[in-house]
C-alpha cells in the first residue's frame, strides 16, 4: 500500500484492517481495501474473501457481498456459510434459502443458521421443514445444542406439544439431557405450550442451574397464569437479575394484578436492581390499568432522568406512556409523547387511536387513522377495532359503516366477530336495532358470538325493547349459563319496563342457580396507590316498593281477578291516557321548540315499535285514543322519572320562631364570610325565621342525626356554580349543627380538589365525617360541560365549550357518588361568554350555536345532553340518586350586577307567601328530566317569593362592594333546598 517507503501490507495487516471496517461500518475504506487485495492477488485467499463478504453484509451492502462471493474461484463451506449468514442477518430469507439449496454439503452451522433465521422472522413451518430435512442427514451431521435451542423455540411458537416432546427426546438420545442451554430452552418451550409441570420436571432433574434457568422456570409458570408457583420459584432464587424481576412484573400486569406488580417494582428498587426498558413498560401498564396518573408521572420522570441508559425515547416506552396518559384522560400529553416516538409502528398508532376512542374523541380518532394510512403504516385488526369503537361511542354511525366497508374490501384484513360486535353496539346506541339484527344474519357465525348478543341486550336495556331483550338474553344464557351479569341485565330490562314480577323471577332464578352479582369495585389513587372502594349489591328494585307501589300491585291483582279481558282493556286505557298526556307536554307544548332535535326525536319514538299494531279504544271518559301494544305482551311504556306523590314546590312560607337551623356566627368554618349576613352590617334578620310548609304533604323536619345515619358510608356531591356552593355550605352547617367540628377531615386531595399555584381558589371542596364515613363535596362547574383551552401555552386563549360532554370531574368520579345535585344557568349570558372566551363545540367540532344569539339554545342543549347521559349511566349505578336543581331566581332592580342593580327590600313575603302551580318555573330543567330517572329539585317559585333574603348591599364592616341580588344570606333559603332534597332522597 505504501511502495515509496518499501512497506507492503501482509495478510495479517489486511485481516486487521477489515476487522476495523466491520467494527466501525467503514464501507468506503473496506471497498478500498478490496481493490488493493485484488491488485495483490490476495482477494482469492478464502479467509480474507470470507471476511470481505462479512464486511460488506454488515455494512448493509449485500450487492457487493454477493459479488465478492461470486468472484471466489474456490468456495469452501465457510464461504457458503458466510454468504448464507449475511442474507439471513439482512432478512433476505428467500435468497438465503436459495443459497442453502445450492450448497453442495451444508453442515450443522448451515442448518442452524437457516433454522434460527426462519424462527426469528416467524416462519416456523419453514424452520421445521429445514429440521426434518436435517434429520435425513443424521448420519453425516452431529446435532448440537444450538440446533435444539432454535427448534424447541419453533415448536413452542407453533404450540406443537407432541413435536416438542419428540425433539426433547432426540436431545436426550444424543446426550444433551443435562445441557444447561438446551434445558433452559426446553423449560421455556413447555411453559409456552401450557405444560409448566413438565417444565418443572426438567428443572428439578438439572444438575446445575444458572440465573437463566431460574428465570425460565418463573416464565414457564407465568405463561399459564400460575402466579403463586412463579412467585414461589422467584423467592427461592439464589441470584436474581433484572430479567427475572421484569418477567414477574409483566406477568402480574398481564393477569390484572397491577397493584402487586407495583409492589414488586418497589421491592426491586429497594434491592438496588436497575430496571430496564421492558421493566418500565410493564410498570407503566400497571399504572394505566389502575389509572394511577401521579405514580405514572413519577415513573415517567425516572425514565427521563435515565434516558441515556434506556435509549429513551424508544418506541416501546413511548407506546406505554401514550397508553397511560390516554387512559387517564390526558390526551394532550399522550399526543406529545406520540410525536416523540422515533419510528412509529402500528402499536404506536393503535395506542393513540384507542386513547381517542376511550375519551370520546371520535373525530380525532378518525383523523389519526387517516394520517396513519397516509404515512404508510398498514392498520391491523386492533386499529379497526379502535376506530369502530370511537365511532360507536360518539355516534358517528356513517363513518363507522365506511370503516367497515374499508375492512370488507381489504385483501389483508377481514372483519372478525369482534368488529361486528362493535358495529352492532353502534347501531344499538342509535336505536337502529333492525339494522343490527340484519347485520347479525349476514355476518358469518355472528349468531354464536357472545359479544354481539351482549351488545344487543345492552341496546335493548337502553331503548326498552323488551321482546328483543328476551331473545338476546335467552341466547346468552345458552352460550354462557354461568354469567350472572346477563341475568342482572335482563332483570334490569324488566324493571325498566315496570314488569316487576318478571324482574323478581329472574333474580330468583339467579339465587336458585347459586349466582351472585359481583360486588362493584372502584379504585381511587391515594398516595400513589390504588385504594379499592366496594359497593354492596342491592336486591331488585321490586323489593323496595313504596306503599304506593304496593297499593298499585294489589289493585292489579284485583283487576286480574275480575277477568283477563277487562284487565287488559283497563290497562290499555290507562296506558293510552298516560302516553297522550306525556307526549302532549313534550311535543305539543310551547316548550318543545327549545328541546334539542335529538331529544325530541327520542321522545317521539318512545312509543313506536315495529313489532306493534295500532288499535283504537275508548278510555273512561269515552274519548277515543289511539295506542299501540305488543301482539303477545301488554307493554307498559314507562316514564323513567318516578315523581313523588308530594309536590314539594307547592306550599307556603310561614313564621317559625324555632328558626334558624344553625348560627351564622358558629358556622364560620364552612360559610363564606360575605354570605354569612350576621357578620355584615345588616341588622334585620327576620328573613331567617320562615319555614316552608308544603301543601299536599308534610315536609319532614331536618334532623342532623337522621341525615347522617342515612348518609353513612355515602357521598353526596354538588356540581354547580356559586349557588351550588351555597347549597353545599348550607348542608355542611346543617349536618354539623353550625358548630366547629375538628374531627371532620378535609379530603379534597382524594378528588383532586386542591388549590393550584396562582389560583384564587380550588375547584371545589370535600369534607368527610370519619366516624360514619359520610362525604360531602362541591365541584365548581359554571356551565356543566367540559371546558378545554384551545392553546394551553397561551393564557389568553379561547376555551372550547363542549356542549355535549360532561365535565371530566363528573365522568371520573361518578362511580363514587351516592347522591348527586346539579345545576347550571347564571353564567349563560353574553357577558360571561365574552369574559370566559367560550367557543361552543358539538361532537368535537365547532358548533353552529357559536354566536351570542344562540346562548339560550346552547344552554338548553347542554342541560338535555347531561341529563340524557346521566340517565344512561344510572343503570350501572343502582345506588346513585341524581337531582337537577331548578334555577335560583335573581332579584336585581333598575340594572344588573355591578351596573346599578339593587335589591333593597327587607320586608319578608312582600311578593306573597304561597305557590300553587302545576308546572315548574324552570321549563328547561322540567323538560330535560321528564321521562328520565333524573329527578327535579324544584326550588324556583318558592325562592322567588323571598327577595328580602339576598345579601343585598350589606358588606362586612370596613369593606365595600356592590349589591348582590343573586346569592342568599346564610342561614337562609338554601337551607330549605336541602330540606326538600333530604325529603326526596
Amino acid at each position: 500500500m505504501m511502495p515509496l517507503s518499501g512497506f507492503f501490507p501482509s495478510f495479517d495487516h489486511y485481516a486487521f484492517l477489515i476487522s476495523k471496517c466491520i467494527k466501525h461500518k467503514h464501507l468506503k475504506v473496506g471497498m478500498s481495501l478490496h481493490s488493493h487485495l485484488i491488485k495483490s492477488a490476495l482477494s482469492f485467499d478464502p479467509f480474507l474473501a470470507n471476511r470481505l463478504i462479512d464486511m460488506y453484509s454488515k455494512c448493509n451492502s449485500m450487492e457487493n457481498a454477493q459479488k465478492a462471493f461470486d468472484d471466489l474461484p474456490f468456495k469452501n463451506i465457510h464461504s457458503w456459510n458466510t454468504i448464507l449468514a449475511s442474507y439471513s442477518r439482512a432478512g433476505f430469507l428467500s435468497q438465503a434459502r436459495m443459497i442453502f439449496d445450492e450448497m453442495p454439503h451444508p453442515n450443522i452451522v448451515s442448518y442452524n443458521t437457516l433454522i434460527s433465521s426462519f424462527t426469528h422472522h416467524g416462519l416456523y413451518v419453514e424452520a421445521m421443514d429445514i429440521f426434518w430435512q436435517m434429520q435425513q442427514d443424521f448420519d453425516r451431521l452431529v446435532l448440537d445444542e444450538f440446533t435444539f435451542v432454535s427448534i424447541v423455540g419453533t415448536c413452542a411458537c407453533l404450540g406443537a406439544l407432541e413435536m416438542l416432546r419428540q425433539v426433547h427426546g432426540a436431545a436426550i438420545f444424543i446426550g444433551l439431557e443435562f445441557n444447561m442451554i438446551v434445558c433452559n430452552a426446553v423449560i421455556n418451550a413447555y411453559g409456552k405450550c401450557g405444560e409448566p409441570g413438565t417444565s418443572y420436571s426438567v428443572f428439578s432433574r438439572m444438575q446445575k442451574r444458572d440465573v437463566v434457568t431460574w428465570t425460565s422456570m418463573v416464565v414457564a409458570y407465568t405463561q399459564t397464569s400460575k402466579l403463586d408457583d412463579a412467585f414461589r420459584v422467584f423467592r427461592s432464587m439464589p441470584v436474581k437479575n433484572v430479567h427475572t424481576w421484569t418477567a414477574l412484573i409483566n406477568a402480574f400486569v398481564k393477569n390484572k394484578y397491577s397493584n402487586e406488580a407495583l409492589d414488586l417494582f418497589q421491592q426491586m428498587l429497594e434491592e438496588k436492581y436497575s430496571p430496564n426498558a421492558f421493566t418500565f413498560v410493564g410498570v407503566l401498564s400497571a399504572c394505566a390499568d389502575l389509572a394511577l396518573i401521579a405514580k405514572g408521572k413519577e415513573i415517567h420522570a425516572i425514565i427521563i432522568r435515565r434516558s441515556s441508559d434506556l435509549n429513551f425515547p424508544n418506541v416501546y416506552m413511548c407506546n406505554a406512556l401514550v397508553d397511560l396518559y390516554s387512559k387517564s384522560g390526558d390526551m394532550k400529553s399522550a399526543r406529545t409523547l406520540f410525536n416523540l416516538v422515533p419510528k412509529k409502528d402500528v402499536v404506536s398508532w393503535n395506542s393513540l387511536i384507542t386513547g381517542f376512542a376511550q375519551n370520546g374523541l371520535g373525530r380525532e380518532a378518525l383523523i389519526a387513522f387517516r394520517r396513519m394510512i397516509e404515512v404508510g403504516i398498514k392498520p391491523n385488526e386492533v386499529t379497526f377495532l379502535g376506530v369502530l369503537s370511537a365511532c360507536s361511542h360518539t355516534g358517528l354511525s356513517s363513518e363507522g359503516l365506511y370503516i367497515m366497508e374499508l375492512m370488507e374490501k381489504s385483501n389483508d384484513i377481514k372483519p372478525s366477530l369482534d368488529h361486528y360486535a362493535v358495529l352492532i353496539d353502534m347501531f344499538g346506541r342509535k336505536n337502529r336495532l333492525a339494522e343490527a339484527l340484519d347485520l347479525i344474519s349476514r355476518a358469518p357465525n355472528a349468531s354464536k358470538h357472545i359479544g354481539i348478543w351482549g351488545a344487543v341486550l345492552g341496546a335493548c336495556r337502553i331503548h326498552d325493547n323488551l321482546d328483543l331483550a328476551i331473545r338476546a338474553a335467552e341466547t346468552l344464557f345458552e352460550m354462557e349459563p354461568d354469567n350472572a351479569g346477563r341475568y342482572v341485565m335482563l332483570s334490569n330490562v324488566f324493571a325498566a319496563a315496570s314488569r316487576w314480577m318478571d324482574a323478581h323471577n329472574v333474580r330468583k332464578l339467579m339465587e336458585e342457580r347459586g349466582f351472585k352479582k359481583e360486588v362493584a369495585q372502584s379504585f381511587i389513587e391515594i398516595r400513589n396507590f390504588a385504594e379499592m372502594k366496594l359497593r354492596n349489591n342491592f336486591p331488585a328494585r321490586g323489593k323496595h316498593c313504596s306503599f304506593v307501589m304496593a297499593a298499585l300491585a294489589f289493585t292489579i291483582v284485583v283487576l286480574w281477578a275480575w277477568g283477563e279481558n277487562s284487565f287488559i282493556t283497563t290497562s290499555q286505557s290507562v296506558q293510552a291516557w298516560y302516553r297522550t298526556s306525556y307526549s302532549g307536554f313534550m311535543v305539543g307544548s310551547t316548550y318543545s321548540s327549545v328541546i334539542p332535535d335529538t331529544v325530541k326525536e327520542n321522545t317521539e319514538k318512545t312509543y313506536s315499535n315495529s313489532s306493534t299494531k295500532e288499535e283504537t279504544v275508548k278510555d273512561d271518559a269515552h274519548s277515543e285514543v289511539t295506542h299501540t301494544y305488543a301482539a303477545s305482551t301488554i307493554n307498559f311504556n314507562r316514564s323513567k322519572s318516578s315523581e313523588n306523590t308530594c309536590s314539594y314546590g307547592n306550599g307556603e312560607w310561614v313564621l317559625d320562631d324555632s328558626r334558624p337551623l344553625y348560627s351564622g356566627f358558629g358556622c364560620k368554618r364552612w360559610l363564606s364570610a360575605t354570605w354569612a349576613c350576621r357578620l355584615t352590617e345588616r341588622t334585620d334578620f327576620s328573613y331567617e325565621r320562615y319555614r316552608w310548609v308544603t301543601k299536599d304533604c308534610e315536609l319532614p323536619a331536618f334532623e342532623r342525626s337522621e341525615f347522617l345515619k342515612r348518609m353513612q358510608d355515602k357521598t353526596i356531591a354538588f356540581i354547580d356554580d356559586s349557588l351550588g356552593r351555597q347549597q353545599f355550605q348550607s348542608l355542611m352547617c346543617m349536618a354539623t349543627g353550625g358548630e366547629e367540628s375538628p374531627e371532620i377531615k378535609d379530603v379534597g386531595k382524594e378528588y383532586g380538589l386542591v388549590k393550584a399555584k396562582g389560583a384564587i381558589r380550588s375547584d371545589g371542596w370535600a369534607y368527610r365525617f370519619p366516624s360514619i364515613n359520610t362525604t360531602i363535596l362541591y365541584y365548581w362547574s359554571t356551565s356543566l360541560n367540559e371546558l378545554l383551552p384551545l392553546n394551553m401555552s397561551d393564557p389568553a386563549t379561547s376555551v372550547a365549550m363542549h356542549l355535549d360532554r360532561p365535565p371530566a370531574f363528573l365522568r371520573n368520579f361518578l362511580h363514587l357518588f351516592d347522591v348527586l345535585v346539579l345545576n347550571t344557568g347564571h353564567h349563560w349570558n353574553k357577558v360571561k361568554v365574552r369574559e370566559n372566551r367560550w367557543v361552543m363545540y358539538k361532537d368535537g367540532i365547532r358548533s353552529e350555536l357559536d354566536n351570542l344569539k344562540e346562548i339560550d339554545t346552547a344552554k338548553n342543549y347542554t342541560v338535555h345532553s347531561i341529563v340524557q347521559w346521566l340517565d344512561l349511566q344510572l343503570s350501572s349505578h343502582p345506588r346513585l340518586k341524581v337531582f337537577f336543581r331548578t334555577i335560583s331566581p335573581r332579584h336585581f332592580r333598575n340594572g344588573e350586577w355591578n351596573n346599578k342593580g339593587s335589591c333593597v327590600n327587607t320586608t319578608p313575603l312582600s311578593r306573597g307567601s304561597k305557590v300553587e302551580q302545576n308546572r315548574s318555573n324552570d321549563p328547561i330543567v322540567e323538560s330535560a328530566v321528564s321521562g328520565t330517572q333524573v329527578r327535579m329539585l324544584d326550588i324556583t317559585a318558592l325562592s322567588d317569593l323571598r327577595d328580602e333574603a339576598h345579601r343585598s348591599h350589606y358588606n362586612i364592616k370596613g369593606t365595600s362592594g356592590g349589591s348582590d341580588c343573586l346569592h342568599w344570606c346564610l342561614p337562609g333559603i338554601p337551607d330549605t333546598w336541602n330540606m326538600i332534597l333530604f325529603a326526596q332522597m
